[in-house]
């Protein structure tokens, strides 16, 4: 006879496991299944630019504005080229009531469509992306405008004609917000598990020409080509080179020692080729695939432990002519019953945990259910079921038929052990992982950037108002709470843009650097860099470089003597107005930092340019300055007195150096999520195992005791097999988690050791665990009477 306790262990296991499985494998199959909704999305490539400077290979996804046209026009095999460029800084837009609405903005070409089929809701793309000042919105940026309308105006969306109602209405970026764009069309929404993902498309040709119809430099824009049925993109390299021949002085750039192509990747493999995203991907399958299987193991290790109480039942069974399909039939009913109830349990816990699951996930769980992860969640679900029948059908049937008529004992407890061995490892595994990549986190948060961004903040003004930013750092300045004030172009966790190296009386493009652009006087002090050599810039003919500068030009150029003094000529820089090229003099060489962050360190020398706040000839739009938490309510007052009209929005240094982590915080909480359930799964396992061998073996244990055996020796014959087995899973599982961390950690720019201690520490911990599991429920085993466990004899 089934006991009750039994079918809820088996149902809780279960259902906690397939909760947690269920969910991450949606965002498993969520990631896999990027960009597929395009149609003929496998003739879609991204161009990309590959680049030799002197010996230097690099490849980046952007080109000039007129590369993807090009594409289409002469390169044969072609079918549409298209491409993109943001445009604004912010994302906040006005609509023609001043009602503030956050959307991503690009500009696309008339043939965006032609490449990425998006349903068109309203209005003609050609049309609305071939004209001056038009957008297209999508359909969730349309709704939240005629919400507005609904709102303020007191009329219904569907009064007002619905989507298309919003055509011909303006609005504006907010930090452009004298530039009104009119709304020619809506298109449907971009999946959430799309590359892509832009509410407003703003007309290439707002865009200036010299940008657009430009070959050469400038390589802002992401360009896209969708290929003719059959064209192999590796036959196309002879009609790029000719392209190139028509529009770019190649045989120029080759003779300065540089060499650049274009080349094609398929644009659907773009994200899960991505090392993180691959690295996460594979992550989050193991610990999938491990939660699950320690969840089927409990379930067969309960019904193992049921051989026993249950014998009687098949044997009386089989005594009434039961046969094998008989048995399949009976747990099949068992174990479907079992599932639904399990399915029931892990459906309420995400339902209970859906905020907690959308924090880790990034999205909803119900977003997460595309085709691909729907079928995959089916195929785990069938397999379940198939072995919580297949493997207690296979065990129940070689049950005799005497077990009706006498006490039946089996012989499993190998099995059983065997069994404890795997959860073991698998918990041993997760834990040690946990704590690496728990480790990893507080690493890269908390890592040495080269510069002080301690109770940093800063506020953007992108509009180009120059006063609006020099009243801002005189009122910061004015403020006793504010201790620094500076102002640059760019942050270092921004990332940065690149510009070539000139030696004077030297015709060859000698390396890119990360040019950090202007950046005023008291930037230096405010962030903490430190000058090796020299001093800051005083005027706009000087710069200053960084060491990994001054290292790479001693390929080029004999420096020896310092680089303080020596000339450069820095492209996307030039001075003069006439041909001749205006040098830089380098005025100091500082310590170089982390530009990026430490899981996509820009690794190129740097520079950074004088800056004049207010100047016409800089454009400096962050404004940082550093105080004291509390003092945010007051700097706040006293730079909205001083920017009047202005929305401020004082921004933490060091929540946007957190957030670039966020992938890693996210990883190590799902992580301890996975362990926490596993550890609870396997738990419940050894509770039942214990409980199983506490029955089997009882009247050996009360023999034992007569004879004189002490509590010890009861626990000892307990628990000493079991940590055999567990030491050696604990020892299996190390290894597997160092390969796998190693593996985890390569996308890191500064990674932990693998410290033995990590792998020591979590062995422990299961160790410990599972030695006191054993130790609880053995302890009543040798309390209880012997002749309890003998009258039955």
């Amino acid at each position: 006879m089934r006991t009750k306790s039994d079918i809820w262990i088996k149902v809780l296991s279960l259902g906690i496991g397939l909760a947690v499985g269920i969910v991450l494998i949606a965002k498993v199959f969520f990631e896999l299944s990027y960009d597929s909704f395009y149609k003929d999305i496998d003739r879609v490539y991204n161009i990309n630019t590959w680049i030799s400077m002197q010996g230097n290979e690099k490849d980046y996804g952007q080109v000039s504005g007129a590369v993807a046209v090009g594409f289409m026009e002469e390169v044969p095999g072609v079918e549409a080229g298209t491409r993109t460029t943001f445009v604004f800084n912010g994302d906040t837009y006005l609509d023609e009531d001043g009602n503030k609405l956050s959307g991503t903005l690009v500009c696309a070409d008339t043939c965006f469509f032609k490449v990425f089929d998006r349903p068109i809701l309203a209005g003609d793309p050609v049309k609305a992306l071939g004209k001056w000042g038009s957008v297209m919105v999508s359909r969730s940026f349309a709704e939240k405008m005629v919400d507005q309308v609904g709102h303020d105006g007191n009329v219904t969306p569907d009064l007002i004609g619905g989507l298309s109602s919003v055509i011909g209405k303006q609005i504006a970026n907010e930090d452009m917000d004298g530039l009104k764009l009119t709304i020619e069309g809506v298109f449907e929404d971009f999946p959430k598990n799309g590359s892509l993902d832009y509410d407003i498309l703003l007309s290439m040709e707002t865009y200036g020409k010299q940008s657009t119809e430009n070959w050469n430099g400038n390589d802002r824009y992401k360009g896209y080509v969708k290929l003719m049925p059959g064209v192999d993109p590796n036959t196309l390299a002879d009609a790029i080179r000719k392209m190139q021949e028509a529009h770019q002085p190649l045989e120029q750039i080759e003779a300065q020692g540089s060499t650049f192509r274009y080349f094609l990747k398929p644009f659907n493999k773009m994200h899960t080729s991505d090392p993180r995203i691959r690295q996460q991907v594979i992550l989050l399958s193991i610990v999938a695939a491990l939660l699950i299987l320690i969840s089927l193991l409990n379930y067969i290790l309960i019904v193992i432990s049921s051989l026993v109480k249950r014998s009687k039942e098949v044997g009386v069974r089989k005594c009434y002519g039961a046969e094998g399909k008989h048995i399949y039939v009976m747990l099949t009913q068992e174990a479907s019953i079992h599932i639904l109830l399990s399915l029931a349990l892990a459906a309420v816990i995400i339902f209970a945990g859906r905020g907690i699951v959308e924090n880790l996930l990034g999205v909803p769980f119900q977003t997460l259910l595309v085709p691909k992860s729907i079928v995959a969640i089916g195929a785990v679900i069938l397999f379940v079921l198939i072995i919580s029948i297949v493997v207690p059908a296979e065990l129940y049937q070689r049950i005799p038929v005497y077990a009706a008529l006498k006490n039946y004992t089996e012989n499993s407890r190998n099995w059983k052990l065997g069994l404890l061995g795997v959860q073991v490892l698998i918990n041993v595994f997760l834990v040690v992982m946990m704590l690496i990549i728990g480790r990893q986190y507080l690493k890269v948060s908390h890592a040495d950037t080269g510069y002080d961004y301690d109770n940093l903040y800063y506020i953007s003004i992108f509009d180009g108002d120059r006063q609006a930013v020099t009243r801002a750092v005189r009122t910061l300045e004015s403020l006793p709470e504010v201790s620094g004030v500076g102002a640059a172009y760019n942050l270092p966790f921004q990332g940065s843009n690149g510009d070539n190296v000139y030696l004077p009386d030297d015709d060859r493009e000698l390396f890119n650097i990360a040019d950090q652009y202007e950046c005023s006087d008291g930037f230096y002090d405010l962030m903490g860099i430190e000058f090796m050599e020299g001093r800051a810039p005083r005027d706009s003919s000087e710069i200053v470089v960084d060491e990994k500068f001054v290292k790479k030009i001693a390929e080029f150029a004999d420096w020896s003597d310092g680089a303080v003094g020596k000339q450069v000529f820095i492209t996307g820089h030039d001075r003069s107005r006439g041909s001749e090229r205006s040098y830089f003099t380098i005025s100091g060489v500082y310590r170089s930092y982390i530009i990026g962050n430490l899981t996509g360190v820009d690794q190129r020398p740097s520079a950074l340019f004088y800056g004049e706040i207010g100047g016409m000839s800089s454009w400096m739009p962050h404004v940082l300055f550093k105080m004291q938490p509390a003092s945010m309510a007051k700097v706040k007052e006293a730079l909205e007195k001083a920017l009047e009209g202005r929305e401020i929005n004082i921004i933490s240094y060091e929540e946007q150096m957190r957030a670039a982590y966020d992938d890693s915080k996210k990883m190590r909480n799902t992580m301890a999520i996975g362990s926490v359930f596993s550890l609870l799964i396997a738990l419940l396992g050894l509770i039942g195992f214990i409980k199983d061998e506490s029955l089997r073996r009882s009247k050996e244990m009360a023999v034992r005791k007569i004879n004189g055996a002490t509590t010890r020796d009861i626990l000892g014959a307990f628990s000493i097999d079991i940590m055999k087995l567990s030491i050696t899973a604990a020892l299996i599982a190390c290894i597997a988690a160092y390969f796998v961390a190693h593996k985890w950690l390569e996308q890191f720019a500064e990674k932990v050791s693998l410290n033995p201690l990590y792998f020591i520490g979590g062995a422990a911990l299961v160790l410990m665990i599972v030695l006191g599991v054993v130790v609880l429920n053995c302890l009543r085993i040798a309390r209880a009477n012997p002749v309890e466990s003998l009258k039955n004899e």
